[in-house]
């Protein structure tokens, strides 16, 4: 799940269309509250893959929890996943340190491999076809493995490509690529854009008081606004996009896990 950041302007609205939505109850996840000193934290690191699959990390448990069509369909054991991501014939890659493994998504090993030693430490994956990449802090793309027939070899050809997402900022308007959108004066936030298509995730610092942040999704043809003020803990990766296009995100708020979903 590709990310980054780079600091603009609060920006106009667009209308939102319809979305799907499922609410999750914490009895079928770990979710640690924390002490007063302590950072709460709970599922995490969201993949998209294809016929209404993701997934989701759940540190507390050391499980990977396997969605269909925004349900819960089964989970696995898995200890110290640092990320996840889904091949286009929906098998689930598993990121743990500088192993990554090919599984079935009840678990089943299919494939595992060490990280080549040039790839940095503190990647996220994006997968692109039969190609894995690992993206760095800086939306830098390093290529981590190739999925075959027989499961995941050394990768071949280009093995580095600069952040191919990196959001321009002009006067009135962010863009990102081929897409722009308009910017307004305001307050200040940044922008996120998920594996490497035509979303961003904005966060704005509003100017009230106290200073809360607003965070939206918007696409090309619309926007979402997340309740952050009412999240049980700050999840890292909280939005995906599916290799069909579809749009996947999560809130961890009182009553459940929310979970939504949106088609291209």
């Amino acid at each position: 799940m590709i990310w980054m950041w780079a600091v603009v302007q609060a920006f106009a609205g667009a209308p939102s269309p319809g979305r799907e939505e499922a609410i999750l109850s914490y009895d079928q996840w770990g979710v640690f509250p924390g002490a007063p000193e302590e950072k709460a934290y709970g599922p995490d690191h969201l993949a998209a893959g294809p016929l209404g699959l993701a997934a989701l990390v759940d540190p507390t448990r050391s499980r990977v929890m396997v969605l269909r069509d925004l349900q819960l369909e089964g989970s696995f054991l898995a200890w110290g996943v640092d990320d996840l991501g889904f091949t286009e014939e929906g098998q689930l890659l598993l990121l743990r340190g500088r192993t990554i493994s090919l599984v079935r998504t009840d678990g089943t090993a299919l494939s595992e491999m060490t990280v080549p030693d040039l790839v940095p430490t503190s990647i996220v994956l994006q997968v692109e076809g039969s190609r894995v990449w690992g993206a760095d802090a800086f939306g830098n793309r390093h290529a981590i493995a190739e999925i075959g027939i027989g499961g995941l070899s050394a990768p071949d050809g280009r093995s580095y490509q600069r952040n191919p997402t990196r959001a321009l900022i002009g006067v009135g308007q962010v863009t990102i690529g081929a897409w722009s959108f308009p910017v307004a004066g305001g307050a200040k936030m940044g922008v996120r854009v998920v594996d490497n298509a035509s979303v961003a995730v904005v966060d704005a610092l509003v100017d009230t008081s106290p200073i809360r942040v607003s965070r939206e999704i918007v696409t090309p043809s619309a926007r979402w606004t997340l309740d952050l003020a009412g999240r049980q803990y700050a999840p890292v990766d909280d939005v995906a996009v599916g290799s069909d296009g579809t749009l996947i995100w999560f809130e961890p708020l009182a009553d459940g896990l929310h979970l939504y979903r949106t088609k291209p």
